[in-house]
């Protein structure tokens, strides 16, 4: 009988034993399938990353809000809001969400006040954009902002330069990257 000697508990084991259970090499080094040591480092670097998430059904906004973002922070998009309130709670801290307020079963609105607590405990600002410029539901995004609900309203069409300058205080305040 040949014997593997564990490298993580210093154990000798019967190679046998493991054989009849269809375990390889691989599990006997690493019972438990656990990730090595350079694969945990980087996913705790992955959680410690800002990350952009933006939320719109229209796809082409969401591809250009992807594209004008990735030298900013790791960006995300999903098409549809449901996706994107999953997706929130996957965030690490200091994250940005940016949603559409008009969509198909879920709006931006909602997204936000679902979120609201796991998104204060993780410091992850909200971003809310419309294309509609009723000014009863500018004046109700206002409120929004006030009570804490929402970090920005934008109205569309929104300029270039005014989104990348929101993104990069956002990125700075959250991180103290200037």
């Amino acid at each position: 009988m040949n014997n593997f000697k564990n490298e993580r508990s210093c154990e000798t084991h019967n190679q046998s034993k493991y054989e009849e259970k269809g375990w390889s090499e691989t599990h006997i080094i690493n019972p438990h399938n656990t990730p090595y040591i350079h694969e945990t480092e980087q996913r705790v670097e992955q959680l410690l990353t800002p990350s952009i998430l933006c939320i719109d059904d229209e796809i082409i906004i969401g591809k250009t809000y992807k594209r004008m973002f990735k030298s900013k922070a790791p960006t995300k998009y999903c098409e549809s809001a449901e996706d994107g309130l999953k997706e929130i709670y996957r965030l690490s801290p200091h994250s940005i969400v940016l949603s559409d307020s008009d969509m198909p079963h879920l709006n931006g609105e909602d997204i936000a006040k679902k979120s609201l607590d796991f998104r204060i405990k993780n410091h992850i600002a909200f971003i809310i954009s419309s294309g509609n410029s009723n000014p009863q539901k500018t004046t109700h995004f206002k409120q929004m902002i006030d009570d804490g609900i929402i970090d920005y309203y934008l109205q569309k069409p929104i300029s270039v330069s005014d989104i990348l300058a929101i993104i990069d205080q956002l990125i700075g305040k959250n991180t103290g990257i200037k």
